[in-house]
């Protein structure tokens, strides 16, 4: 299995150097020209009916892939990465009574096999003692804010240690319950926009990424979608509703260990999105838990 976080080692000669300006979304294609040795010795193989080019599993020991990395730039660039979107390609001519110009594909080979690579540099930030796997920081050292960054592995983890004290409070009957998360305001730009969807995944008390949260008494994995306020920013949020999930918590099951706010799966393991939450009381744009509740005497 490959992570995000996986490192393998490449040659230290490149098989090609490239120089392109991107323009994302633009449904466009890249051709990066390579060294001519490998296709002459891929050609050579293929000539003496080697089973390296014939066979899926040989191949695939022989040549172990490529690796693209950025030289210089700071942009964040993706690619789809599909057997018919991503592939090499050698070029050859068939001579018979007229040359014919002919080419053969090497597709990828599985999409699993696909991983991308990120590193980040949390030096001289509030997140620099984040430095091991499934480590928690608290609020306090990070100003009251909290984190999301897809591609780096970071997420929010969420805990209501409080709230058994409703049930003293004497019959507590919970009616609906909906977490409120909303962003930093002055987080939001138009170069660093908002996830456009979040959700809440079960974890324990090593911060394990467990099951999606679900719709309330359903078990459809709940979305929460971003609600912008395009004018301000400052009704910007999004909603979850958690009624189920603390009926559970305070009724049934006791209370457990927590929820982690991220990206789904997709985005998380593949983008590089990032969300700033507030959780300072005395701010208007901290995270709420709402809850509506009857106590009868």
């Amino acid at each position: 299995l490959y992570y995000n976080t996986t490192i393998l080692a490449t040659s230290t000669e490149p098989l090609a150097t490239f120089e392109y300006q991107s323009r994302p979304q633009q449904q466009d294609s890249i051709v990066i020209p390579i060294n001519d040795a490998l296709g002459e010795e891929l050609w050579a193989l293929a000539q003496n009916n080697d089973s390296k080019v014939f066979d899926g599993e040989e191949f695939a020991d022989y040549f172990r892939g490529i690796s693209i990395q950025a030289v210089t730039g700071s942009a964040v660039v993706g690619f789809q990465a599909t057997p018919s979107t991503c592939y090499m390609e050698i070029y050859y001519h068939q001579e018979e009574e007229v040359i014919e110009a002919r080419s053969y594909k090497f597709p990828l080979l599985t999409e699993t096999s696909q991983f991308n690579s990120i590193q980040s540099n949390r030096e001289n930030t509030l997140l620099q003692p984040l430095s091991i796997q499934r480590e928690a920081l608290m609020t306090e050292s990070t100003e009251q804010e909290t984190y999301v960054q897809a591609g780096v592995g970071v997420m929010t983890r969420i805990q209501f240690p409080h709230l058994t004290n409703l049930i003293k409070s004497g019959n507590f009957f919970l009616v609906s319950a909906e977490l409120e998360i909303r962003p930093v305001v002055n987080s939001i730009t138009p170069f660093t926009p908002l996830p456009e969807t979040l959700i809440l995944s079960l974890t324990d008390a090593f911060n394990a990424l467990g099951p999606t949260l679900n719709e309330d008494f359903t078990e459809q994995p709940q979305v929460a979608v971003l609600q912008i306020d395009e004018e301000f920013g400052r009704d910007t949020y999004y909603r979850f509703s958690l009624t189920e999930y603390l009926e559970n918590e305070l009724f049934i099951e006791g209370l457990g260990d927590g929820l982690l706010l991220t990206l789904p799966q997709e985005d998380f393991l593949n983008a590089v999105d990032r969300l700033y939450v507030g959780s300072n009381q005395n701010s208007s744009y901290t995270t709420k838990l709402l809850i509506n509740y009857l106590i009868t005497s």
